[in-house]
């Protein structure tokens, strides 16, 4: 979306231009701040360009953040109990060579002439060998499965996804902060510099500002919400990088 993109290169300084009414028939009337002061979240904002900013924001934040989140806590118990499983499947076949180490050494001093000691050696060895090859099998199943694992259960994708998610949660909560900022400063500026014919300037103004400071307390207190949530993404973020960063260096 064009918009989107514009928001997110716009610095916090660069969005002044943006809020700051451009013409007396683009800003909005007290009509519009008592309707945004009856409303939450996007719908609160009595500025038309930024609350469609807001609206593709929340878009893109119910896209990345709401839908198709992949546990990643989940994905690295996964990936961690799978090379723990390739640590113990190495251990056991050591065990077993081991095991088979002596029984070679005693066939191999047999006598010659003594065939029924050295079959009943040679089965013992077969099968630890057998058990052997199907730990190897195993194994190596394993192995398939820990190298194929970020790409099978989408761990790199988890990645990006959250990292979105927190950059549109971060952007999100920069509007807001610097929409609190402007209407803290100025709400007034929607009536122009001087009133428009009829108009009580200054009853005007007193019923625009005490919309303003509904509208203030209503975003300050989502803030700490948001705030909780883009933390979330944040540790997302993190968690998903851990299972990327989970290797075999054993």
């Amino acid at each position: 979306m064009a918009r989107i993109s514009r928001m997110l290169l716009c610095s916090v300084a660069s969005l002044a231009s943006v809020l700051t009414p451009q013409s007396e028939a683009a800003a909005p009337t007290i009509a519009d701040f008592k309707a945004a002061s009856e409303q939450a979240g996007c719908k609160s904002i009595p500025y038309p360009d930024e609350r469609d900013e807001c609206e593709d924001l929340q878009d893109e934040i119910n896209n990345y953040c709401k839908t198709d989140v992949i546990d990643c806590d989940g994905l690295l118990k996964k990936k961690e109990d799978l090379k723990i499983s390739i640590v113990n499947h190495k251990r056991r076949i050591e065990e077993l060579e081991n095991k088979k180490a002596p029984l070679v050494r005693e066939r191999d001093a047999m006598p010659s002439d003594q065939e029924g000691q050295i079959r009943s050696f040679n089965e013992k060895i077969k099968d630890v060998d057998e058990d052997i090859a199907e730990v190897k099998e195993d194994l190596e199943e394993l192995t398939d499965d820990f190298e194929d694992f970020d790409r099978d259960n989408r761990a790199d994708v988890a990645v990006e996804r959250a990292q979105k998610c927190f950059d549109f949660r971060t952007q999100s909560n920069k509007v807001f902060a610097y929409l609190v900022e402007q209407l803290y400063k100025e709400p007034t500026k929607t009536l122009g510099s001087t009133p428009s014919e009829g108009v009580d300037f200054d009853a005007a103004k007193r019923e625009l500002e005490a919309y303003a400071v509904k509208i203030i307390d209503g975003m300050k207190r989502a803030t700490p919400g948001h705030e909780d949530q883009a933390e979330d993404a944040e540790g997302r973020i993190k968690n998903c990088k851990k299972v990327l960063d989970l290797d075999l260096d054993l």
